[in-house]
């Protein structure tokens, strides 16, 4: 006659693998989505520019544009965000419509930024600026300066849960003085 093996095991583990054995297994949860986008410069969203005035205390403002869904039958759902050490969890509110969000950024979490007149000398010396201001400031867009992640987890009355995950690169623009790099 077979043994049964977990006549054999410690009984702290005998405990747990007869517990999950006997619970009915929970019913699927559907997936989850998330999306996240920077929001494109526009006259009421600035682009987050760093500038040789910002100092080690100034902040970064991103605008993005989140969108979510959730598994039907979802009671609760929420939001994180975070770029760099800077973070917001929110109510998820309802699925499907573009929800603007801003996440400032202090500089000093940004370190490849905190010293702006050393990078306008870099970065001015190796190509033409990609846009200049009325006051004649040189703009340097910094592809990819930095990362945004967004989760959203989704939960139901029963204690499932489904969560998703994304990052997307952010665009930085560095902001130099007019005339040759300082």
């Amino acid at each position: 006659m077979p043994q049964d093996p977990c006549s054999r095991a410690p009984a702290a583990v005998l405990l747990a693998a007869c517990a999950l054995a006997a619970s009915p297994p929970l019913a699927a949860f559907g997936p989850a989505e998330v999306g996240l986008v920077q929001a494109p410069a526009t006259g009421g969203t600035p682009r987050p520019t760093v500038g040789v005035g910002s100092g080690a205390l100034g902040r970064l403002p991103f605008h993005l544009s989140l969108t979510h869904s959730c598994p039907a039958g979802s009671a609760r759902a929420q939001l994180f965000v975070a770029i760099a050490d800077s973070s917001l969890l929110l109510d998820a509110g309802a699925a499907g419509e573009p929800r603007p969000v801003t996440v400032e950024v202090p500089l000093r979490q940004l370190q490849w930024l905190a010293q702006p007149a050393a990078a306008c000398r870099t970065v001015g010396a190796q190509r033409a600026p990609d846009d200049v201001g009325t006051d004649g400031l040189r703009y340097f867009r910094l592809h990819a300066g930095t990362t945004g992640f967004a989760t959203v987890a989704c939960s139901d009355a029963e204690g499932r849960q489904a969560t998703a995950t994304t990052s997307v690169p952010l665009d930085v623009w560095l902001s130099c003085p007019a005339g040759p790099a300082p």
